[in-house]
C-alpha cells in the first residue's frame, strides 16, 4: 500500500507510531500497543496544538487508505487502532527515504562508465 497522505495525517501517524514504539519498549504487548481511545483522548494526550475536527479528519483519512481501523459515533473517531500496513509503512519509512534519495542522486549526476 502506497497511499499519498496529506502532511497532517502523516503527524497523525507519526506521531501514533512513536507512541506504539515506547508502550512495546514498555512491555505492552503488540496487540494492545497498537490500540488509542477516541480522537479527543489523543489530542489531549499526544496532539494538543491539533484541532480536534482536523485530527477527526486525518483519522478518516488514515481509515480509508488503509493505516487505521476506527469506531465512530456521530461522525467522530471514538477507537483507534494502528494497521498492520501503518506499522509496517513507518517501519520502512526511513529505508524507503534513502532509497529515493539514492535513486535521485543516480538520476541528476549518472555513473560514468
Amino acid at each position: 500500500m502506497n497511499a499519498v497522505l496529506s502532511r497532517e495525517a502523516n503527524k497523525v501517524l507519526s506521531e501514533l507510531y512513536d507512541v506504539y514504539k515506547a508502550r512495546l519498549n514498555n512491555n505492552i504487548s503488540r496487540s494492545n500497543a497498537m490500540y488509542f481511545k477516541s480522537s479527543e483522548d489523543v489530542q489531549k494526550d499526544y496532539l494538543p496544538d491539533m484541532n480536534l475536527e482536523d485530527l477527526d479528519e486525518c483519522c478518516r483519512e488514515l481509515h480509508r487508505n488503509g493505516y487505521m481501523n476506527n469506531l465512530y459515533a456521530e461522525d467522530t473517531v471514538v477507537e483507534i487502532q494502528l494497521t498492520d500496513n501503518a506499522i509496517v509503512l513507518m517501519e520502512n519509512k526511513l529505508k524507503n527515504a534513502i532509497i529515493n534519495t539514492i535513486n535521485i542522486i543516480s538520476k541528476i549526476n549518472p555513473l560514468k562508465g
